[in-house]
């Protein structure tokens, strides 16, 4: 089984920031800037499926990542 995770062609982090903002108070950009790319691939994945369901109340969502609470 291959995990897959929703991620832009470039990631960068703010890229990632961006999207945190959507659905979230995101940590400083300088904090997103120094994750590893796993974190920012961890990080983008989670706030880009709370934005896709946001709307949809009977979806188990995914914890959000530790490292991203502000």
């Amino acid at each position: 089984m291959r995990i897959e995770v929703l991620a832009p062609e470039e990631l960068t982090a703010e890229a990632v920031h961006a999207v945190i903002t959507l659905v979230a108070a995101a940590p400083p950009i300088e904090t997103v800037a120094t994750w590893t790319r796993f974190e920012l691939l961890l990080a983008y994945d989670w706030a880009m499926r709370e934005h896709l369901l946001a709307s949809d109340n009977n979806v188990r969502r995914r914890d959000r990542p530790s490292f991203t609470l502000t």
